[in-house]
């Protein structure tokens, strides 16, 4: 039995011995690998101006210039624009302008700089616009419009930008003239230096502005070289217009001439439901968050929750909102909660002739006349807040819970803490 497994075994290995072929190759392998131009048909831009108006994909072969006559015009859906790192520079127009109606448009990896505008979005949709540098243009840096009954600009995401040194506002977000811009996101994008706004949101003549948001951005030293005085880290101003759902999250701003935040509203405009949440608003020439305006409007509805605000300068104070009766200007339901205080000359937190609302939970130190400032408001409750060295003053029409003067704090849950030093 022995003998018949030796023999089983050797047959089997003479076989497989037999069965394997020649090793030798008979040449090189094929490449396996398939170019670019294989996965996706891409078009090179050599020269500018140069309109596209089939979709695709394209990019720049080098560094272009395109003088006073504008750069890369796009006027088909579904276009992807790689610059590969190059820059794209102009004199006049703008550096990348994507037509009315458009929708998918993608801008990517690169600079564009010198044009009157780097990037122009006229009722365009869903576009990416994504590790950019758009710098010293002679006016804005992105320009996002709808100007007109029936224009629509929806949807578009600034990403992973660097907008800087332009002449005027960094980005700009305009609705007039019933026009819509809606849902468009500025994120992780550093905004710096520009002669007017670092971000402005305008709507005017019936225009929109609904659900647009910008987070995690850093937005600093705007209208402080040769800029006007009066210019904002970020403005959001309606002017017989409205401005809806805006959400301000995540946000370093610093340094901005003037204010760090502004809720302006005039000739009946209306602020309906914003957001400013989490933000880090520090060393600004006037107030850090602030609502006021110039005439009639309506603002509602408006949460102001875990930011911190230092060091705003000599005027109206930490967290503002100011309405006037006798100019028809209304604040409504205002929330102001959690925020953390510090160092604001004049007023902490400052509320005149608001009506409804929460002010709660705040903690606030620092140098200002006053902590907590209520005038002539109305059904606003004031309560759970820790003011440390400043007074705490509240209208009778305010609830409000007990202010507890010193050390040791009871246990109450109606009641504002003021803390000696």
């Amino acid at each position: 039995m022995k003998r018949f497994f030796m023999i089983s075994a050797l047959f089997v290995l003479v076989f497989a011995a037999h069965a394997q072929g020649p090793l030798s190759p008979l040449g090189p392998p094929d490449a396996t690998m398939r170019t670019l131009d294989e996965l996706e048909s891409r078009t090179p831009i050599e020269s500018v101006p140069y309109t596209i108006d089939e979709p695709g994909s394209y990019y720049l072969t080098g560094n272009l210039y395109a003088g006073a006559d504008g750069g890369i015009t796009v006027e088909a859906d579904n276009v992807t624009i790689d610059l590969m790192g190059f820059t794209l520079a102009g004199t006049d127009s703008e550096g990348v302008f994507v037509s009315s109606g458009v929708e998918n448009t993608v801008v990517r990896n690169g600079v564009i700089e010198g044009f009157e505008t780097g990037v122009r979005l006229e009722g365009s949709r869903n576009g990416v616009y994504e590790r950019l540098r758009v710098r010293n243009m002679t006016e804005r840096g992105f320009l996002l419009r709808a100007s007109g009954s029936g224009q629509l600009v929806a949807g578009n995401v600034i990403r992973d930008c660097i907008v800087a040194n332009n002449g005027g506002d960094g980005i700009k977000l305009r609705s007039q003239s019933e026009g819509v811009v809606e849902g468009n996101r500025i994120e992780q994008s550093v905004i710096v230096r520009n002669v007017e706004h670092g971000v402005s949101m305008v709507a005017s003549l019936n225009g929109q502005l609904l659900n647009n948001h910008m987070s995690g951005c850093t937005v600093a030293g705007n209208a402080t070289s040769g800029g006007a005085a009066a210019r904002f880290g970020v403005q959001l101003w309606a002017s017989a217009g409205t401005i809806s759902g805006t959400q301000l999250r995540d946000n370093t701003l610093l340094d901005n001439a003037t204010r760090g935040i502004y809720m302006r509203v005039s000739d009946g405009g209306h602020f309906v439901d914003t957001s400013i949440i989490n933000n880090v608003i520090h060393d600004h020439g006037a107030s850090g968050i602030v609502s006021l305006g110039s005439g009639a409007g309506v603002t509602s509805g408006t949460r102001v929750h875990g930011n911190v605000v230092s060091g705003s300068g000599p005027a109206t104070g930490g967290i503002v909102f100011l309405a006037d009766i006798v100019d028809d200007r209304e604040v409504q339901n205002t929330f102001v909660e959690n925020n953390l205080l510090a160092g604001n000359f004049d007023r902490n937190i400052r509320m005149v002739e608001a009506v409804g609302g929460v002010v709660q939970a705040n903690h606030v130190s620092g140098e200002a006349a006053q902590g907590i400032h209520m005038h002539d408001t109305e059904g606003i409750v004031v309560t759970g807040n820790t003011v440390f060295g400043e007074p705490l003053t509240t209208s009778s029409d305010d609830t409000y819970g007990q202010v507890v003067e010193s050390i040791p704090i009871p246990n109450d849950a109606w009641a504002n803490f003021r803390l000696e030093e």
